[in-house]
């Protein structure tokens, strides 16, 4: 073995350990990190649309040799996919109060430049802003259209809808760059239009969705280097990267996938990496993550809603055994996906090693980081939303069992007629389609979990229209604040003279009590309770469903 080759890694690994020092000496104040990280991000934004634009000779050329009737099939299960998003699937949050808490943080980059939860605030200004665990790619990238189209939750739920569907197109585009073949490609498309959980999600304002298109997006890019060995491509490459990383706290696992793609499948990687073009693009990787890994080192002592430890190796084989039963037991999963997923595994395997070997990587890593997780199992409460990004993998190995099945059919039959190969290419997408089938209940209906975290949202977002010039005081402003109406933490009144000062300034005062102060001992019988003591208050509007009730109160001065 030539070991003088691998000293062609000498200069990354010494830029990577230049940063690893750079990002434990520099510490950033919560205030600079603010607006800061939103400045990173929107930049991160703007450099991938240019770095895409002027590389777009080179982006589209390799598929040219892509057949019309492809093409049209294409349209068609992005149109399907599209149909079942905005019309089948409920519009609902899944994850309360989450998704309320990212679309505020958009509203206040938008507002304020900075990338923080408010707390205290009206529509224009937010008084009392502080830092979210979660990284800040999904607002930064929501605030792009609340700049363009204003703040609402309907303008949110629309871009989600829009990024699932173009999900759909890059797993054919990524198929089809990997493998060469049609067939194949629209395989792997139409399955992953139609797994469940992703659908369930496509309306959300979850950080799941957003990390799978740029995941997708990423691979693409690298795939397109690969083959065109583009400077802007590659440029283009490193910027999606940066910004997948910047999604879910787990998201910097895709640098480890990325680098997986380069060591399998770029056969001049000895020459790629010595190359300046790779070396600045990688520079400006590391600068643009500098905001992300800075936020997480400030997170790391948050409890992440565990009392105890979140990582522990007594839940591993609980975890582990929900997690594999998800994708065989036929209920959230088609098993029937699961099937061709590992007959596509094993013909990739023996076909093509250096090809599938990223994608098991891929899936493996983004398996495993959740095993040992707390609330990593797949049946816990609504965490099945981290089986997410495992969906592009699995739609792949399947599109490679489907094709086999195709290939199998044509050789049994020995047809060479083009009428007969279509008609096996359609009976197969019918198969897909038909196995899709005893899931429209699952994704057509929202189902029993959160169903009193979404009432409570619900009715919240129903009455915001009709409060006028008021502020609201709740344990969760964010909703409130999206919907345009004023609002406050419980915990921030915390004197009568704080009261006095909204009575002021706003025309009423009002008090939701909520999920949080129905459902939560602690909430209930501390904070919530205290208000209802200290203040005078009186009923305007409540809502019953099953045996919790929701209420917005009016502060008598």
């Amino acid at each position: 073995m030539d070991f003088k080759r691998y000293l062609n890694f000498l200069p990354a690994i010494l830029i990577l350990n230049f940063f690893l020092i750079v990002y434990s000496i520099v510490k950033i104040s919560e205030e600079t990190l603010f607006w800061f990280y939103a400045l990173v991000l929107i930049i991160n934004l703007l450099l991938i649309v240019i770095s895409i634009c002027f590389g777009y000779k080179d982006l589209v050329s390799g598929f040219k040799k892509i057949k019309k009737s492809t093409w049209i099939i294409l349209i068609i299960i992005l149109l399907f996919g599209f149909y079942l998003r905005m019309f089948v699937v409920p519009h609902s949050h899944h994850i309360f109060f989450d998704e309320d808490i990212y679309l505020n943080m958009a509203q206040n980059i938008v507002n304020e430049g900075k990338a923080c939860l408010c707390n205290y605030g009206n529509t224009e200004n937010c008084f009392n802003c502080i830092s979210n665990k979660q990284p800040y790619g999904l607002p930064a990238f929501y605030s792009i259209f609340f700049f363009l189209f204003g703040v609402s939750e309907t303008v949110a739920v629309n871009v989600s809808i829009i990024i699932a569907t173009f999900s759909i197109l890059l797993v054919f585009l990524v198929s089809y760059l990997i493998f060469k073949e049609e067939k194949l490609s629209v395989y792997s498309a139409l399955v992953f239009t139609l797994v469940p959980i992703h659908l369930r999600w496509s309306v959300t304002q979850a950080l799941g969705p957003l990390l799978i298109f740029f995941s997708l997006l990423t691979i693409l890019l690298f795939l397109i280097y690969l083959e065109k060995r583009k400077g802007f491509i590659l440029f283009a490459f490193f910027c999606t990267l940066a910004y997948a990383c910047q999604i879910r706290p787990e998201s910097m696992l895709m640098a480890v996938v990325a680098a997986s793609f380069f060591i399998f499948m770029d056969h001049n990687i000895f020459k790629t990496v010595r190359d300046k073009k790779f070396l600045i693009a990688l520079i400006l990787f590391f600068i643009l993550i500098l905001p992300t890994v800075e936020h997480t080192d400030n997170m790391k002592h948050e409890d992440w809603g565990a009392s105890g430890s979140k990582f522990s190796k007594d839940i591993i084989k609980r975890n582990l055994a929900d997690n594999s039963r998800f994708f065989v037991e036929n209920t959230r999963f088609p098993l029937i996906f699961t099937i061709f997923s590992i007959i596509g595994l094993i013909l990739g395997l023996y076909k093509y090693p250096r090809k599938i070997a990223p994608f098991i990587i891929w899936f493996l890593l983004f398996f495993a980081i959740f095993i040992p997780f707390y609330a990593g199992s797949f049946n816990y409460g609504k965490d099945v939303r981290f089986s997410l990004n495992l969906y592009p993998s699995v739609a792949i190995f399947s599109g490679l069992g489907f094709y086999l099945l195709n290939l199998i059919l044509l050789k049994r039959f020995k047809q060479k007629k083009q009428f007969f190969k279509l008609g096996i290419h359609i009976l197969i997408m019918l198969l897909i389609l038909l196995s899709f089938i005893p899931f429209i209940g699952l994704v057509s209906n929202y189902g029993e979990k959160g169903w009193d975290a979404k009432a409570a949202h619900d009715f919240a977002v129903s009455e915001a229209p009709n409060i006028k010039n008021c502020m609201v005081i709740s344990k969760v402003p964010s909703m409130f604040l999206v919907e345009g109406v004023p609002a406050m933490q419980i915990f921030l009144v915390s004197d009568k003279e704080m009261m006095m000062k909204l009575h002021k300034e706003y025309d009423c005062v009002m008090f939701y009590e909520e999920y949080w102060c129905i459902n939560s001992e602690v909430d209930r019988e501390g904070i919530c309770s205290n208000f209802k003591m200290d203040y005078k208050l009186k009923t305007y509007k409540s809502f019953e469903i099953k045996d919790k009730t929701y209420t917005f109160y009016t502060v008598e001065r």
